[in-house]
């Protein structure tokens, strides 16, 4: 059974995705970032380059030859979501950063949807809980604490 979990009032959305992403390759996970806004995607991407000086998070966007295996992270949007079925393991992670859902969450145990504070991102973010409700997922909510 997927389980979904939302991390509301995040500073900045890709800022959080991005450190949430970090942590989770830290510990061993494989974590595959879906959005079909290229800018976004884009956005997350260069937000890795940067995050941290000493951790480099190897990633690139999942083509017909991008070697899965040797990845910690892989950037999916919708052109590109039927060559991710094949590649996905029980243990890996899914991180929606779209403003709807991935085409099939299920195909994963985790998702991560990370929600900023402003009004159209909790907005369609309720949109987003609806429709995994509706799937029949486990969702869990998270209240990220604001830095200091």
């Amino acid at each position: 059974m997927t389980r979904v979990d939302f991390a509301f009032n995040a500073a900045d959305r890709i800022d959080q995705a991005a450190l949430s992403t970090l942590r989770h390759v830290a510990r061993g996970a494989r974590v595959f970032v879906y959005c079909d806004e290229a800018a976004r995607l884009d956005q997350f991407s260069q937000r890795l380059w940067s995050l941290n000086d000493a951790a480099f998070v190897p990633h690139e966007r999942l083509d017909q030859d991008t070697d899965t295996e040797h990845l910690a992270v892989l950037l999916v949007d919708q052109a590109n979501w039927p060559l991710l079925a094949a590649r996905v393991k029980p243990e890996d992670w899914l991180l929606n950063l779209d403003d709807q859902c991935p085409p099939e969450a299920t195909l994963f145990s985790r998702v991560l949807e990370v929600v900023s504070s402003l009004d159209h991102d909790k907005q369609a973010a309720r949109a987003r809980w609806r429709q995994y409700q509706t799937m029949g997922l486990t969702l869990e909510a998270h209240q990220l604490k604001p830095a200091h």
